[in-house]
């Protein structure tokens, strides 16, 4: 008996294949349990291997929201921003729409909520120095099947990697994977061809936004623009952290102010009320 396990797995050339202690670093999005079915095995291999090579799922990058521990062995882990994870549980999602890998999922012992996150080690095996500071992001290019300890079937994303955000066609495109994964002849890891629909439509839209794709850059354009855009973001935070007390002060200023000219009318009104009220009674008498 063996852990079955589908995983994504960074980028070859991404730093956190520097940090982590891990043999392989991945990302698990199921985990099937102790199995040893070999015909269950290809059905599922099958099965991600078309999902894989489809256009529902394309090379993505995730932002790093905080690093920390988790679970019960305090692993030391990279957890991942939740706005840039949705399609990726969309696709998680998905894959459990298959009988058999839902059926397998279901007999293994889960976590109560699936937490995206990539494990960099552990107390007894703890990560190595990130001396840089470069796991702002991590991209991912491959999703894959293990069958054993690291080993299994492994299959390469797409490359229009056009953002952080993973590039997903839509519940149609997997309706097709659902319907057509095992007809014969296939071969794992095809990809749709270019000039397909679906990369008109991305390729119009990368043309209608002015902004070039990720696929147009080189490695050092791209590294440059995720550092920048990383830069803003954490800049913006600091002038937000000093704006906000400066802003709390001059917003008390003017309060005050308004106070104190409010208190100064109203004195000067219950005076000329108080004079005319004696001016009154003095010509009465």
């Amino acid at each position: 008996m063996s852990s079955w396990t589908i995983v994504a797995i960074p980028t070859q050339d991404d730093p956190v294949w520097r940090v982590s202690s891990e043999e392989v670093p991945h990302m698990t999005l199921l985990f099937l349990g102790e199995q040893n079915d070999e015909a269950l095995e290809e059905h599922i291999a099958e099965f991600v291997a078309h999902a894989a090579s489809s256009s529902s799922i394309e090379r993505f990058m995730l932002d790093v929201d905080y690093r920390g521990t988790l679970g019960p062995k305090d692993a030391d882990v990279l957890m991942f921003n939740n706005m840039f994870t949705k399609t990726v549980k969309e696709f998680r999602s998905n894959l459990l729409r298959e009988p058999s890998i839902l059926d397998a999922y279901n007999s293994a012992e889960q976590y109560p909520e699936w937490t995206p996150h990539l494990t960099l080690g552990y107390p007894e095996t703890p990560a190595h120095e990130d001396d840089d500071n470069r796991l702002s992001w991590v991209s991912f290019d491959r999703i894959a099947f293990w069958t054993d300890d690291y080993d299994g079937y492994e299959f390469r994303l797409g490359e229009n990697m056009s953002g952080p955000e993973l590039a997903m066609s839509g519940v149609e495109d997997f309706e097709d994977v659902l319907e057509h994964y095992g007809v014969p002849g296939m071969k794992w890891g095809r990809r749709k061809a270019e000039g397909t629909a679906t990369g008109s439509k991305r390729k119009t839209k990368a043309e209608a936004t002015g902004h070039p794709t990720a696929k147009s850059l080189s490695d050092s354009e791209l590294r440059t623009r995720i550092n920048r855009l990383q830069m803003e973001k954490q800049y913006a935070q600091l002038t937000a952290a000093d704006v906000n007390p400066g802003k709390k002060i001059v917003q008390e200023i003017l309060t005050n102010t308004a106070k104190g000219i409010a208190v100064s009318y109203a004195q000067q009104y219950a005076r000329k009320g108080i004079d005319g009220l004696i001016a009154k009674a003095a010509t009465r008498k």
